[in-house]
């Protein structure tokens, strides 16, 4: 049960038809992110993407590191340091305990994300619309 997340509007038919604007995602227990899916019709896995009627929205997924690739936080420091390397346009992200960084391309933004407090666990959050991703990382919280 590892690479679930937990989306409090599952049975996602029912936000979807009432015009509902973001869907909250529960990355891990107390941390969550509004994901901006207006006119959202469906909503996919375990690992979620969110489509319209007119195409692809975007996704959250989680991932656990292999023993060898962990902690967390430095494997997305190594790939913000590929991505500088490859020249991408990318902004770094940190807000404790994530650390982070987007990627843009090709009019996609995919932010990379890793808590300090959890050195298994990646997240890979992607929009399909790049001025999405300020939205979603302006909701990133935890609750205590």
């Amino acid at each position: 049960m590892k690479n679930f997340i937990f989306l409090p509007c599952l049975l996602v038919a029912g936000c979807a038809g009432s015009g509902i604007e973001t869907i909250p995602v529960g990355l891990s227990k107390g941390v969550t992110i509004e994901f901006p899916a207006d006119k959202s019709t469906r909503v996919e896995g375990a690992n979620i993407s969110f489509y319209t009627q007119d195409g692809f929205l975007g996704y959250v997924h989680k991932d656990a590191l292999p023993a060898e690739e962990q902690p967390g936080t430095e494997f997305v420091r190594r790939g913000l340091a590929l991505t500088k390397q490859k020249g991408w346009e990318h902004k770094e992200v940190s807000r404790a305990p994530f650390v982070g960084y987007v990627v843009y391309l090709e009019g996609t933004a995919t932010l990379h994300l890793a808590s300090s407090e959890d050195k298994e666990t990646v997240y890979t959050i992607s929009t399909s619309d790049s001025s999405k991703i300020d939205q979603i990382l302006a909701t990133l919280r935890t609750s205590q």
